[in-house]
């Protein structure tokens, strides 16, 4: 990544796909002497990557909610062994993090923290525990 920041100079946005790669990009552009003047933007809501956020190593990152994800899909496999229809999709949502929210993740950023809870009591309503 280094080697082709410094090869092209007109790079401006680098976006690795999964938050783990961030790992290899950020110290890359930071040793190309390019941090500022190229975005990262990645996927997953990784708590170290989240912190680079904090930090402004990340301009932005797409996470979800793995606990969110975990309801989901215990709530589709519950209707598959009920033998009800299970939705199609999960319906988790994406939430964009970014310089202005990434205060929500905490300090050190954590998993599922900034996404809210409505989920959860959503879903024990759904299932009839409250």
């Amino acid at each position: 990544m280094q080697t082709s920041l410094l090869a092209h100079p007109d790079i401006n946005v680098i976006i690795p796909i999964y938050d783990s790669m961030s790992q290899f990009v950020i110290p890359a552009v930071s040793a190309a002497g390019r941090k500022g003047k190229v975005l990262i933007a990645t996927f997953n809501g990784t708590p170290f990557v989240l912190d680079g956020v904090a930090r402004g190593d990340v301009d932005m990152d797409v996470g979800e909610s793995v606990d969110w994800i975990a309801y989901a899909t215990l709530d589709g496999h519950l209707r598959d062994l009920c033998g009800l229809k299970s939705p199609a999709a999960l319906n988790v949502p994406f939430y964009i993090i970014d310089k202005t929210n990434v205060a929500d993740a905490g300090t050190p950023a954590s998993y599922d923290k900034g996404y809210g809870d409505a989920y959860i009591t959503g879903f024990r309503k759904l299932w009839k525990l409250d």
